[in-house]
């Protein structure tokens, strides 16, 4: 909080933060081939992707919720004898999956893994909110009124009353932030994983200049 005697201002931040129940779950993984030829590795590579695209077909994933991502091609090298020589190239495909049924994520990724054998690599498992615009909307209310709160218990303490708003900035960028995420690994999967989603966490930070009157 700060006070302006000549322009009769105070200046005070609010914060809020909401816990909701997250509805869908993004896996992030990667398709990863190391072969002595580039033609080899890419061809396994895409392979495991198609593999892992069957098995989501038959959990009726389409490829608008598992789009491929990053795609990259990098020589392996060793170094022998103060010169640099190539073993081998590593292709990697990246896809993210959606998945808008959270009972399923355990046996979605056990079955991608599976599809993907020994070329998977998992980076995690977040857990969010698809449509979280009406509870930032509501964590942006509540910071403001936070704010507001604490102004008028300043202005009363100075004696005096909250006049207009002058000015209003956010503070923080309201996000809803993924919580538990699965390790990143690379091993074959027999069975559905244990995943809990637990809550997600929408935030706002606003300052917000008023006038004293």
């Amino acid at each position: 909080m700060s006070t302006d005697a000549t322009q009769s201002t105070v200046t005070v931040a609010g914060r809020a933060t909401i816990a909701i129940s997250p509805d869908i779950a993004r896996i992030r993984m990667v398709c990863q081939a190391t072969l002595p030829s580039v033609a080899d590795a890419v061809a396994a590579s895409s392979a495991a992707v198609a593999a892992v695209r069957a098995a989501l077909d038959q959990h009726g994933i389409s490829t608008a919720d598992a789009p491929s991502g990053r795609v990259s091609l990098t020589a392996q090298e060793t170094w022998e004898n103060n010169r640099s020589r190539i073993t081998g190239y590593s292709a990697e495909h990246q896809v993210t999956i959606t998945v808008r049924d959270l009972d399923a994520v355990g046996t979605v990724l056990a079955d991608v893994i599976a599809a993907a054998g020994d070329h998977a690599r998992l980076y995690g498992v977040d857990f969010l909110r698809a449509d979280d615009a009406q509870v930032q909307a509501r964590a942006r209310a509540e910071a403001f009124a936070d704010a507001h709160a604490k102004a008028s218990e300043y202005a009363q303490m100075a004696g005096r009353s909250l006049g207009a708003v002058l000015a209003i900035a956010e503070s923080d960028a309201v996000s809803a932030a993924p919580m538990p995420r699965v390790k990143a690994f690379a091993a074959p999967m027999a069975e559905a994983v244990p995943v809990e989603p637990g809550a997600v966490d929408a935030s706002a930070g606003v300052t917000v200049t008023w006038e004293l009157v």
